[in-house]
């Protein structure tokens, strides 16, 4: 199936938070849950094709899916290998942390961009700072206990900060010194997206070229269709319709492959980009502005 390795599935798009960072406050398609025979038939296409990672999420919080242990679970039924992860607020952790360790979900990882209470507050809003942090330390203790017990210590547990104007000034590596010690396995630092000119985080330097349409993951809304990447938080782009069309149908499709073209030839003439969704899209630049927390060494 082409070169896509990782498939990025949105089983919901509704989410209980407005963080600042995230453009759903300009998301104007309809919310609501993916059907779940959709959903499975994609999973079971997906990994029958040799991918090698399922995302389970884009532009919602997955864990208000009463389905999404049970997709996990349906994965890990079809392969034993296939990586499935997902990306939360945190909000929900303590509430579900039962039902994440008997998933069998390889990675959780959780968005949390500062360890004091008025910032993260200021960041996340609709999320309580102290819901977040219970939750952790709830999954955490029970990855710890099974770990002593002598059980299988899956799911991993991660954490992306996200610098930001709100958490300017703080250093990260106090923030990851304390959850290092309460026994988080990995760590992301990360710029803020300017989600195709719907925010201002990014200053754009000189061009590149954008990785995305040879990065081997496909993006698939909750409605079934398939977008060029995270950016298109609106499906403004759609390359193909898994309601009416196959996986492999959708990827050696004339769209993907045209959309894979004028990247391409974007390299050698900058002009063929000139009105197209991804003209100003900061992935195809150097991000010349400087990080606002401190201590960052990627």
């Amino acid at each position: 199936m082409s070169n896509v390795r990782e498939l990025r599935l949105e089983t919901i798009n509704t989410c209980n938070a407005k963080c600042v960072m995230c453009p759903r406050s300009d998301m104007t398609r309809t919310k609501g849950t993916m059907d779940e025979k959709l959903a499975k038939s994609l999973i079971e296409q997906s990994i029958s094709a040799g991918v090698e990672k399922i995302c389970f999420g884009r532009f919602g919080e997955p864990l208000l899916d009463p389905r999404l242990f049970d997709f996990i679970r349906y994965a890990r039924s079809i392969s034993k290998t296939v990586v499935t992860y997902f990306f939360t607020n945190g909000s929900l952790l303590k509430k579900r942390a039962d039902e994440i360790m008997n998933s069998g979900v390889t990675m959780v990882k959780v968005s949390m961009s500062s360890l004091r209470k008025e910032v993260y507050e200021s960041i996340a809003k609709g999320i309580k700072f102290e819901d977040v942090k219970e939750g952790l330390k709830t999954l955490l203790g029970q990855k710890q206990r099974e770990w002593r017990l002598g059980e299988p210590s899956l799911p991993g547990v991660g954490l992306v900060y996200i610098s930001l104007p709100e958490n300017k000034g703080e250093d990260v590596r106090e923030f990851q010194r304390y959850w290092d010690w309460q026994g988080v396995d990995m760590f992301s630092f990360w710029r803020p997206h300017n989600w195709n000119k719907s925010k201002d985080y990014r200053l754009n330097g000189p061009r590149v070229r954008c990785d995305r349409p040879r990065s081997g993951t496909m993006e698939v809304d909750v409605d079934g269709k398939v977008v060029p990447c995270c950016f298109d938080f609106n499906s403004e782009l759609v390359l193909g319709d898994l309601t009416k069309q196959t996986i492999e149908e959708a990827l050696e499709s004339k769209k993907v492959k045209d959309f894979a073209d004028l990247h391409a030839r974007a390299v050698e003439d900058e002009s063929v980009m000139k009105g197209h969704f991804c003209e100003n899209c900061h992935e195809r630049s150097v991000d010349v502005r400087p990080f606002y927390a401190v201590g960052w060494n990627v």
